[in-house]
Order: structure tokens, then C-alpha cells, then sequence
């Protein structure tokens, strides 16, 4: 049972980051226009070694995005949403999405993440180019 003491105990960091994900995902099924019925909120783990790695997030398939454990926001919902595109491009593709170009891929994700930056507002300094995707993913 709860009681009006735990309502007033601050997030765990788990928990920040769960609710980040089901806002990110009911934005992400907006912004693709992908049709998400039944879609589930994917769980949302970090990691400090995807920093030192050079990532901000991983998606592998299954229900688990990975984030830097380092991120500050507004990163750290950029990221999640970045995967959770990951997520929706392989919980409604299935197969086709584990044999689909990397590049085409990560172009889509990039051009959404970039739409959800306007979107929240965050301003031009959070969005990739075309060039930075290039160069991270040799496309």
C-alpha cells in the first residue's frame, strides 16, 4: 500500500527514465506515423561503458534500450527517443528490419529525432546533420 511518504520521495533514476520512455514512445509513434497499436513500452537500461565507447544509446533488439549513464537531459530524452525509433522500426518490421541498411536505419532514426528536437523545442545546437551521420556510421 502507499502512503503520502513515498509520493513524496524523489524519482530513482530507473524510474525518471521509464517515464521518459512511455512519453518518448507514444511521441515516436506520433512523429514516424507508425501505426503502434500493441506496441509495448520498451524498458530502459544504462550503461557507463556506451560513453566510453563513443555512444549515447544502443538498441539490440527485444524490449531494452541502452543509454549512457551520463547523458543530462535534454540528451538523455533525445537518446531514448532516438532508440525507441530503433524499437519501433524493429517491433513493426520483425525480420526485415535485422536485414535493412544500417544507413537507412539510422538516416530515419536521425531525420525523426531531428522533427522531435523541434517538436520540444530544444533548439538547432541538439540536432545531427547529414554529415555527422556520415561520419558516425560511414554511410
Amino acid at each position: 500500500m502507499f502512503s503520502t511518504a513515498d509520493a513524496d520521495e524523489p524519482f530513482t533514476r530507473w524510474e525518471a527514465n521509464q517515464r521518459l520512455a512511455y512519453v518518448t514512445l507514444d511521441h515516436a509513434c506520433s512523429v514516424t506515423r507508425y501505426r503502434c497499436d500493441n506496441i509495448v513500452v520498451p524498458q530502459v537500461r544504462e550503461s557507463t561503458q556506451l560513453g566510453r565507447m563513443g555512444a549515447r544509446g544502443i538498441y539490440q533488439g527485444g524490449m531494452t534500450l541502452w543509454i549512457d549513464a551520463n547523458l543530462t537531459q535534454p540528451q538523455r530524452q533525445l537518446t531514448i527517443f532516438h532508440e525507441t525509433v530503433h524499437y519501433l522500426q524493429f517491433e513493426i518490421s520483425g525480420a526485415d528490419f535485422l536485414i535493412a541498411s544500417k544507413c537507412l536505419l539510422e538516416y530515419e532514426a536521425f531525420e525523426m529525432t531531428n522533427l522531435y528536437v523541434d517538436l520540444m523545442g530544444y533548439g538547432d545546437e541538439y540536432k545531427r546533420t547529414l554529415e555527422t551521420w556520415k561520419r558516425l556510421y560511414r554511410c
